[in-house]
């Protein structure tokens, strides 16, 4: 199970700017092998996209291409110009290295500009088949990422979509785990939005939401992007149940933070809830029900 829980993190770890979703930065590899998966900082980021699996199929990145399409937009492009243009600019952006991110990250903001991107891009998810998780996840980051609360509709749709049944027995990851791992996406985005109906949408998700991993990570993104500050932390408090209160002012061990702090908080943390970094019961809970 704890694999199974590792492996999902670690896929969670694709599909967004640096900056999308006010992401902490990347976990440092000597605190991975202690922390528990579920201390782990989220929102995700885009990383490790080397250019190896992206240009096997011999299509590389095209900058060049992908700044025109969009530049070649009307100011006020209609939903079905933005939607044509994404037939172009959606393959180039899945297959972005890490290298080529400062180009998506302009050429989102540019869509960012344009009225009818939101319910294109909505167009472009709806499209995409349950497989494609990969892309699922790259256009739900874009959503978030363009930080529009036009999206809110659409990534609310997502977050409270029906999960497949939880399968406790598996070995290996399951459609349930798949569905997650959009959830989670979807969240984030809705958090990172930081208006009152946001704020209000990810509080439902916290409290009402039928799967731990995807309550914990709306958690999570919620205190981020409220600054990690203790009245936030009090509000969530007041919300969660008792099982849930470790989760609400967990650590996050971020590149270049002192391992000496971060240790020394984490062991603080540890006493204060009388936990461990590998908690059963939360390996227990990821399958999907409330605690």
């Amino acid at each position: 199970m704890m694999n199974r829980i590792l492996l999902s993190l670690g896929l969670l770890s694709l599909l967004l700017t640096a900056g999308a979703l006010a992401a902490p930065a990347p976990q440092d590899a000597s605190a991975s092998q202690t922390i528990s998966p579920l201390l782990k900082p989220e929102p995700p980021k885009w990383e490790d996209r080397s250019s190896s699996s992206n240009t096997a199929s011999g299509k590389a990145f095209e900058a060049s291409r992908l700044r025109q399409v969009v530049a070649d937009l009307p100011a006020k492009a209609s939903v079905d110009q933005v939607e044509l243009a994404l037939y172009d600019v959606l393959p180039q952006i899945y297959r972005a290295t890490n290298r080529d991110l400062p180009v998506v990250a302009e050429v989102v903001e540019k869509l960012r500009q344009q009225p009818g991107a939101v319910e294109a891009i909505a167009r472009q998810y709806r499209q995409l088949p349950a497989e494609a998780l990969e892309h699922r996840l790259v256009v739900l980051g874009i959503l978030g990422e363009m930080k529009r609360p036009d999206a809110m509709a659409q990534l609310r749709e997502v977050v409270w979509a029906l999960l497949p049944p939880a399968d406790s027995e598996a070995d290996k990851l399951t459609a349930r785990d798949f569905e997650e791992m959009v959830q989670v996406k979807a969240v984030q985005g809705l958090a990172f939005l930081t208006t009152p109906q946001a704020d209000a949408a990810v509080r439902e998700v916290i409290a009402k939401h039928e799967a731990l991993h995807v309550r914990v990570s709306a958690i999570d993104a919620y205190m981020w992007n409220h600054g990690d500050r203790p009245e936030t932390a009090a509000e969530l408090y007041r919300l969660l149940p008792a099982e849930l209160h470790p989760y609400v002012e967990r650590p996050r061990f971020q590149s270049g933070q002192d391992a000496e702090e971060f240790t020394r908080r984490l062991r603080a943390w540890q006493e204060k809830w009388d936990t461990k970094p590998q908690t059963t019961t939360a390996a227990e809970g990821h399958d999907g029900g409330e605690k």
